[in-house]
């Protein structure tokens, strides 16, 4: 039977987001104040093989304990970091909007304008975080922002891991490692699995 939950220790998930934050911090004061806007925190999920069949690019809408836009944010409408699309015309996007879009992975996140509780799918999805399936073994989520405090990021990192390991192949079983960073940042381990067959070294 595959497992879907995490198996992965708080703690440790903890003490890696608290020693992110005071690198973010440390960064910060070294640079006088010169880059105010928060970071975004990743967490890296790297996979024991390649996911098989064709790559999809129609993103998998995870859900936030600790939303990263306030979806009454006046702000939100300059920054364009997310795009959505009625989902009856989203078959038809790729061809117009070119392939920039999807390389940089800001395809439009489809939601439903049909029916009357169109307003609760526009704020579920600007409220939501997204994974993409990888052409490789290497998955980046974003999970938190560094105006975060430490639990509200360890939240945001478990809900999302148990969240993305609906859509792995095998479950928990299919992920090798997990780290956490920043754009910038090195990557801090959370989690490592080990290898079935122990490494044999012939000298």
């Amino acid at each position: 039977m595959v497992s879907r939950e995490p198996k992965v220790d708080e703690k440790q998930v903890l003490k890696a987001v608290v020693a992110l934050l005071k690198h973010i911090e440390s960064q910060r004061q070294r640079q006088a104040g010169l880059f105010e806007e928060d970071e975004l925190l990743y967490l890296v999920l790297s996979l024991a093989k390649q996911p098989s069949g064709p790559r999809k690019d129609k993103p998998i809408k995870l859900p936030l304990q600790h939303p990263l836009h306030n979806f009454e944010e006046a702000e939100l409408c300059s920054t364009f970091d997310l795009f959505l699309a009625d989902d009856r015309i989203l078959p038809s996007l790729p061809k117009l909007l070119g392939k920039a879009f999807f390389r940089k992975k800001k395809q439009p996140i489809p939601v439903s304008l049909a029916g009357s509780q169109w307003g609760s799918q526009v704020r579920a999805a600007v409220e939501a975080t997204y994974m993409f399936m990888p052409k490789g073994t290497c998955i980046n989520i974003k999970v938190a922002k560094s105006n975060f405090t430490a639990q509200e990021c360890v939240d945001n990192i478990m809900g999302v891991l148990t969240a993305s390991l609906q859509h792995i192949p095998k479950g928990w079983a299919g992920v090798r490692s997990l780290h956490i960073k920043t754009t910038d940042s090195v990557a801090l381990p959370i989690f490592q699995q080990l290898p079935e067959t122990p490494l044999t070294i012939t000298a």
